[in-house]
Formats: structure tokens, C-alpha cells, sequence
């Protein structure tokens, strides 16, 4: 610190011998001078230079706060980087859901359906299946796409008229008549509590064209990851094709997806509600096809379907303090009786903690 100070001294000095000199008129002072000010700025920078690194030698020695970029190792960004990207992966994987515990093995029930899965919300655990992949008609559970379709393309606000073709539909209907006058609200909750035909026809021709719909359904079917789906129609109904089609595993995939929408995951609990039109002309009470909602008080949805060429149809969520399921079961003779075997299996094998 003394030498920084001396040399602090001399630049005071300099700077009054070219105040100085300056005030002489020659070349030769001139010259004097110039030669002056660039000494002045070496001694200048070299002053500056030291007095930095007496503060650097200060702040390191009370208390090593400083480390000198020259000392680190040349691969010590990436280094750095590469550690804390592996401590990063390391949290992710505690913070991971964790499957349920199995406390027993537990036969599986047989049940009559072709093919089911059995599947842990939390975490994407699948706990039992059978043919979980292998396609059948999926009957009413279609809807579960024709509703994620509507609420893509409409307000809930919104007031749509019955067209006169919607009436005719095959399948389940509630008998709208034409023109009737209804808030896409009312729509929907006929659609999933009702399993209306009417209704789905209703949501796929007010707004776009009906093969732009039900490609509409497919784009939600497709963004879901369901890979082994196709819909032709968005009441369900068997196709002469036989091309309307999904597996378990899909629509298990598509349930999680419908029931993380807060107005579809209301809609899809309620056992039974008044349908009301906006001009005073219809009123209905509708119940819902989910016959579980009143056996199992866990239960929380979410859609029927029945066809001949299906069969029994069911895709059903349970849920109670850290359990969540869904349970899809498909082609069966007894869709309620066949969810209720796999999800006392489930309960009684499992444990969440």
C-alpha cells in the first residue's frame, strides 16, 4: 500500500510539471508535455493495477471469497455444468411418483371381459392387464374423445340450436327436438352423464364440418399417445367397416387425459342433474349410465359404452387418500361386476404410501 501511495504522489507531481511546461510557448515544451502525458497514463494504469490487486490479496485473505479465474482448471464450466445436471437428474428422481406397494400376490380375478387394464394414475404403474393392446369397438366411451373435441372448439357460453338430422341418431338419445335452444354446457353434461347420441351429433355439426370433428377427435386421440385408436364417428357406434376402434391401454391414457380438465372431471361425477333448455320448452331429469357412482362412494367417473359389437364397456377412476385408479375394462359380459373384482384385487394387493 505505501508503494501505491508514492506512486499516487508522482502522478500529482507529473500532472503540475505539464500544467507547467504547457504554459511555455516551444516545440520543444510541447514536445515535453506529450512526453509527460503518456508517462502520466502508464503510471496511471500501473497504479490502478495495483491497488486492484491489493484488494483482490485483501478480500482472499480475510476470507477466501475470491477465487482467481487463472487457477481454475480449463474444464471447470463444463465440469461444473455436467455435476450439477447429474444433481438435477438425481432430485427429479426422488421427487418421481412411486408405484404402489405390493403386499401380496394375490390371484388375479377372472373376469369376462376380452381385455382390461388396471393402472395407477400417479405414477403410470400398470398393475394387471389382460390383451391391453388388442383393439375392439369402444363403443360410448368414444364420447370421452367427442367431449375433448367440443371443448376444444366451443365456450361452455355458448348457445347452440338441435339440427333436425341430430334427432334421428341411432343409439342412445334424450329426444331433443329440432331448434331447441342449449348452452354447450347443457350439451356436454347430456353427452357424459346421459351417454346421449343427440348430443354428440349436436357438438359435431354446429360449429365444423362432421368429418372435420371427428378428425378433431383423432388429433386429441393422437396427441394423447394413443397409438392404437381410431374414431369414425362421435357417438360410438359400430362402423360397417369395422374401423371405429381402441384398446384398453388407450383409453386408460384418454381417461387420465379428459379427467385433468376441471369441467369434464365434474361433469362425469354427477349421478343425476336437470336439463333445461334456454327457452323454457325442455326440461329433463337425466341419470347417469355409471351404475358405480352409487355402489362405490370413492368412485369418480368416468364413461359407459354398450354395442353389439363391442359388448359391455367400461372406463371407471377410483380414488381415496393417496390411491387413484382407473380401471378399463372392454368386450365384457358384466362391466360393473368385472371392475369391481379388479379393483378389490387392486385395494387388497397394494398400498400407497
Amino acid at each position: 500500500m505505501q508503494v501505491g501511495l508514492f506512486r499516487l504522489v508522482a502522478v500529482y507531481v507529473l500532472v503540475l510539471l505539464a500544467g507547467a511546461i504547457h504554459t511555455l510557448e516551444s516545440k520543444f515544451c510541447d514536445l515535453c508535455t506529450k512526453a509527460l502525458l503518456v508517462s502520466l497514463i502508464c503510471l496511471f494504469g500501473i497504479v490502478l493495477r495495483v491497488e486492484f490487486e491489493a484488494v483482490v490479496d485483501g478480500v482472499a485473505n480475510d476470507g477466501n471469497l475470491l477465487v482467481w479465474y487463472k487457477k481454475l482448471p480449463q474444464d471447470f464450466y463444463s465440469a461444473a455444468s455436467q455435476e450439477n445436471s447429474r444433481t438435477l437428474e438425481s432430485f427429479l428422481l426422488t421427487q418421481k411418483p412411486k408405484p404402489p406397494v405390493k403386499l401380496a400376490e394375490i390371484q388375479t380375478p377372472a373376469v369376462s371381459a376380452k381385455s382390461y387394464v388396471v393402472m395407477d394414475v400417479v405414477s403410470g404403474t400398470v398393475l394387471s392387464e389382460k390383451n391391453p393392446d388388442e383393439v375392439f369397438p369402444p363403443a360410448s366411451t368414444a364420447k370421452i374423445a367427442t367431449a375433448l373435441a367440443a371443448l376444444a372448439l366451443y365456450d361452455l357460453d355458448e348457445e347452440i340450436a338441435i339440427p333436425q338430422f341430430c334427432t334421428q341418431v341411432d343409439g342412445n338419445k334424450i329426444g331433443f327436438g329440432q331448434g331447441l335452444r342449449f348452452r354447450v354446457e347443457a350439451i356436454l353434461q347430456a353427452l357424459l352423464v346421459a351417454s346421449a347420441g343427440d348430443a354428440a351429433c349436436t357438438l359435431s355439426v354446429s360449429r365444423v364440418s362432421y368429418a372435420d370433428f371427428v378428425a378433431k377427435m383423432n388429433f386429441v386421440a393422437k396427441g394423447g399417445g394413443l397409438a392404437r385408436t381410431k374414431f369414425t364417428n362421435p357417438i360410438g357406434l359400430d362402423d360397417a367397416d369395422g374401423e371405429n376402434l381402441s384398446s384398453a391401454r388407450d383409453l386408460a391414457k384418454l381417461a387420465i387425459l379428459a379427467m385433468h380438465n376441471d369441467f369434464f372431471r365434474e361433469t362425469v361425477k354427477l349421478k343425476e342433474l336437470e336439463l333445461r333448455d334456454l327457452d323454457g320448452k325442455f326440461a329433463k331429469q337425466l341419470t347417469n349410465t355409471n351404475r358405480l357412482l352409487w355402489d362405490i362412494p370413492e368412485s369418480v367417473g368416468i364413461k359407459t359404452g354398450t354395442t353389439t359389437g363391442a359388448g359391455e364397456v367400461l372406463v371407471y377412476e377410483y380414488t381415496k387418500d393417496k390411491a387413484d385408479l382407473i380401471i378399463v375394462a372392454m368386450g365384457s359380459k358384466d362391466r360393473f361386476a368385472d371392475v369391481k373384482l379388479l379393483l378389490d384385487w387392486a385395494l387388497l394387493s397394494h398400498s400407497w404410501e
